[in-house]
């Protein structure tokens, strides 16, 4: 038997003096586009894959595509989180190593771009200055470091 009542309680249903105040709020906030959807299946491929690695969190598969679709949105931080268990997962795999350094370079480089847009809205403020400089070098320090291993890595890679 079918408990009208209850489901017009649990559906926001039996306080509205009219239709319009029948609609449960999360539904009208939802359709309003106030309230973010709960996701589900289908609703984003990171959504979906985060569900994946939860599930079997020993997959390397799953990890590494979810630590690029990380680095494609721009979340590097969780893109070098994924990469970080990946390179466990692997036994210390040399690609999944280079795909966490370029993750790493791609931070820094952006932790120089903030440096410089700070120090350029507040010109005078040596502070500043010195923690773009100080940032810019060690950006180019790494690189020269990671590059330098590659080549010696890859010298077939080297031009004539």
């Amino acid at each position: 038997l079918l408990d009208a009542m209850g489901v017009m309680d649990r559906g926001g249903f039996a306080a509205s003096e009219s239709t319009r105040g029948s609609i449960a709020q999360h539904a009208f906030a939802r359709l309003a586009g106030g309230a973010e959807r709960p996701s589900g299946p289908g609703d984003s491929p990171v959504a979906d894959l985060e569900r994946v690695v939860r599930k079997d969190p020993n997959n390397k598969d799953n990890v590494l595509k979810l630590a690029d679709l990380y680095r494609r949105e721009g979340r590097l931080e969780e893109a070098e989180q994924q990469l970080q268990r990946a390179l466990e997962l692997t036994g210390n795999n040399l690609n999944v190593r280079e795909v966490l350094e370029d993750v790493q370079l791609e931070m820094m480089a952006k932790a120089v771009g903030v440096a410089k847009e700070q120090f350029r809205a507040k010109p005078q403020d040596e502070a500043r200055k010195q923690q773009a400089v100080a940032l810019a070098a060690e950006l180019l320090n790494r690189e020269v470091e990671v590059y330098s291993s590659r080549a010696e890595r890859y010298p077939q890679d080297m031009g004539d």
